[in-house]
């Protein structure tokens, strides 16, 4: 443009026909032209971008096959069951992957709500589409699946949450309590209205766009399972627990639980008169010796050093065994005793033992898990501990290393662990050592121990050890069998094995269930899916992870509690199930009815 204006304007100018004055001020003005310009075309590439991106984000929560809004809101859900004469019917439904491959082709059927159906077919074979289907995890490529007069692919997913429970192979639990993940299949939304502290954080949460829903509330949907009133839940839950065979590992649960006496003043009155009528059952001369109870005069032979030294529960870490031989006020009333020295031989000792034991062993073995003081990771760093010692003689060690060493003696119980390090004049110091603990213990760290009291329930401690208010004796043959019968027995006899149970349903089941087993978290599962009362209980493979026999049997309580509800079991192999009325095999993503009577079924299908 300025080789423009210098030719075009030049020969204007030499023509006289534009004034070199003209032409300056033009070509001054073009020079400040630049910057606006590209001002302006940064904005639009920018505004472009945006835009660009937008629509990808869009895109990204818009695909293909979402559900309609209205279908996942919620907020017309229809919570009523389904009717009871209504039927199931799949119509030419057929099933095909992304990549081409057909799971189902076709496949017609019908049946009862009120009718226990099993699914049989090998691997492949197209029955484990069926289960999802029905719950509407997949959509149908082609056909039409209906419950009554209603489309399934026109019902709103809270009616479906609600009406249809869905059981697989490998459940997902969440991290909290058992009664958590029981309830989670009932909270919906609260049945009350806000309150009026709350309303206004409602009015703004809509403006939001988030919930509107208090989550202090009670979510607990009592309708659905036909609960008349709040108060009825635990008998529901209790009878849930039952069918699905997990009361037992509920009131281990509660044995090893924790209870505030304060929370719970009643209960735990109910409790230490159940411990006074077990300390006379353990008095008998059939069950002498199999509990040796604490008592502030004796040692206790069963208890660890820890035990022994503290008198009592640690509250938190303050007094936690793995911070004793770490803790200011402990080395004070070691030194003080004169404890100091043998506690230091003593860990020096326990630290050789475990090192020759396990330090050419694999770090995996079970072995070193159970028995060992000493964790894989800290195993090198005693062996060198131990080599400094040794080659000064004892008397080269770090005060770390003295801290570590102080660390180990706390760990034994000489009825177990009977390495011959804590005798009977050790434990005389330890006596003095406890009194002294506990008189000169300061105000500050005072809460941070349970101290045991024959006539206190104590907080810190389980209930099982509350009952006893002692330890199971050691090496004597089915000391533990007999103890936890009679346990059983006094609780029965006090009316008090729900009331565990009940304590046991808040035990923290950890991340994903991580701290059941296999077959509790399939229990867990089953309740939760039981414990809303679905019309249709749908097993997709749920006793896969269980052995055969005990399958057999859920299946037979779960059959026994739902008569006249059904349900779709997906079962293992070709083997149809006993006591369900009808049975379809399916064959190459085909589907063929078989009446019960063509075909008679095998013994424990699952």
């Amino acid at each position: 443009t300025p080789f423009l204006f210098y030719t075009s304007g030049g020969y204007l100018a030499i023509q006289g026909d534009l004034s070199v004055g003209a032409l300056v001020a033009v070509i001054s003005a073009h020079k400040d032209m630049n910057a606006p310009w590209k001002e302006l075309l940064a904005h639009y590439q920018q505004r472009e971008d945006a835009r660009i991106k937008y629509e990808q984000v869009v895109e990204q929560f818009d695909p293909l096959g979402l559900l309609e809004e209205h279908l996942q809101n919620g907020e017309d859900d229809d919570p009523s069951p389904f009717p009871a004469d209504a039927t199931i019917s799949f119509r030419n439904v057929s099933l095909t992957g992304d990549d081409g491959t057909v799971y189902l082709q076709h496949t017609n059927f019908t049946f009862s709500l009120s009718e226990h159906v099993a699914v049989v077919g090998e691997s492949g074979s197209g029955k484990e589409e069926v289960g999802p289907l029905l719950a509407r995890l997949f959509e149908p490529t082609t056909g039409r699946i209906a419950i009554g007069d209603d489309d399934l692919a026109n019902m709103s997913e809270g009616r479906i949450g609600r009406r249809i429970g869905y059981v697989t192979a490998q459940p997902y639990l969440f991290a909290g309590s058992v009664r958590d993940n029981l309830l989670l299949a009932l909270r919906h939304r609260p049945e009350n209205g806000a309150d009026d502290d709350w309303r206004s954080f409602a009015e703004e949460a809509k403006l939001a766009g988030n919930s509107p829903h208090n989550p202090d509330d009670d979510w607990v949907d009592y309708n659905g399972p036909g609960l008349a009133r709040p108060e009825d839940l635990d008998m529901h839950l209790r009878k849930t627990l039952h069918t699905v065979m997990l009361v037992n590992d509920i009131y281990e649960f509660g044995l090893r639980g924790r209870l505030d006496p304060d929370q719970r003043p009643e209960l735990t009155d109910r409790l230490l008169a159940a411990r006074r009528d077990l300390r006379v059952r353990m008095a008998k001369p059939e069950m002498a010796g199999l509990v040796e109870s604490f008592d502030r005069n004796l040692y206790n032979r069963n208890a660890t050093v820890a035990e022994n030294l503290l008198f009592g529960t640690p509250v938190g870490m303050i007094f936690d065994v793995d911070n004793l031989g770490q803790h200011p006020y402990v080395r004070q009333t070691l030194e003080r005793t004169g404890l100091t020295d043998n506690f230091v031989l003593i860990g020096r000792r326990v630290a050789e033992i475990m090192v020759d034991l396990f330090a050419d062993m694999d770090t995996s073995y079970d072995l070193m898990a159970q028995f060992s003081f000493i964790s894989p990771e800290d195993l090198p760093e005693f062996q060198g501990i131990l080599a400094r010692a040794n080659r000064s003689g004892g008397h080269g060690l770090t005060d770390g290393d003295r801290a570590r060493l102080l660390s180990l003696p706390f760990r034994l119980a000489p009825a177990r662990h009977r390495l011959g390090l804590i005798d009977d004049a050790l434990q005389v110091a330890l006596l003095r050592a406890r009194q002294m603990f506990a008189d000169h213990l300061p105000n500050d760290l005072r809460d941070a121990v349970a101290f045991f009291d024959e006539e206190r329930f104590n907080p810190a401690a389980t209930v099982q050890d509350n009952l006893l208010f002692g330890k199971i004796a050691y090496g004597r043959p089915q000391a533990e069998v007999q103890v936890r019968a009679a346990l059983s027995s006094v609780l029965q006899d006090h009316d008090l094995i729900q009331a565990v149970v009940d304590v046991g349903l808040a035990y923290d089941i950890g991340v994903g269930g991580g701290r059941l087993s296999t077959v509790q978290r399939q229990k867990l599962a089953l309740a939760r899916a039981m414990i809303k009362e679905p019309d249709l209980l749908i097993l997709n493979n749920a006793f896969s992870p269980l052995d055969q026999s005990l399958g057999q049997t859920l299946i037979e309580h779960i059959s026994a509690a739902r008569q006249g509800r059904g349900i779709l079991a997906i079962a293992n192999g070709g083997r149809a199930i006993a006591g369900f009325s009808r049975t379809l095999r399916f064959e190459g993503g085909q589907m063929t009815e078989l009446a019960k009577q063509e075909e008679p079924p095998a013994k424990a299908a699952e």
